[in-house]
C-alpha cells in the first residue's frame, strides 16, 4: 500500500508570496508545465523570500561569512499548471535547526495547491 499523502498546504499559512506566470518554454506539448520546472518555480521563489528579508542571495548570506547548499529536494504533485497560468509561490521556514534550513514552498493557482516542495539547506 502506498504511503499516505499530507494534505495539501493553504496559501493563508504562508506570509510570503511571489508571482509567476507559466510561459511557454516551460510547458510541454499539451500545454502543461513539465515536472522539473516547478523546482525552477521554487528556486525562484526562494530567491525573492530571501531578498524580501534582507538576505538577497549570495550578498546577503556572503557579509556574515557562510552559504547554503541544496542538501535535499522533494515534491508532491497535487495537480497541473497550464501554459499562461498565473501562480503564487509561497515561501516558508518549515524548520530552522544549528547547520539545515527546511523551507516548504507551495505552488498556488489561486486558493488550489499544485505541488507542495520541501528544501533542504545545509551551511557551509
Amino acid at each position: 500500500m502506498p504511503p499516505e499523502r499530507t494534505p495539501p498546504s493553504k496559501l493563508q499559512d504562508f506570509a510570503f508570496h511571489h508571482d509567476l506566470r507559466v510561459r511557454w518554454a516551460e510547458v510541454d506539448p499539451q500545454g502543461i508545465v513539465f515536472n522539473p520546472n516547478y523546482f525552477v518555480y521554487a528556486d525562484v521563489g526562494v530567491g525573492e523570500y530571501l531578498r524580501a528579508i534582507g538576505l538577497p542571495y549570495p550578498t546577503g548570506l556572503s557579509e556574515y561569512g557562510t552559504d547554503i547548499f541544496a542538501a535535499a529536494a522533494s515534491a508532491d504533485f497535487r495537480a497541473p499548471a497550464h501554459y499562461d497560468d498565473e501562480l503564487q509561490i509561497a515561501v516558508r521556514v518549515a524548520h530552522l535547526g544549528r547547520t539545515s534550513l527546511r523551507l516548504a514552498i507551495g505552488v498556488f493557482r489561486g486558493e488550489d495547491c499544485l505541488v507542495d516542495i520541501a528544501l533542504t539547506y545545509v551551511n557551509a
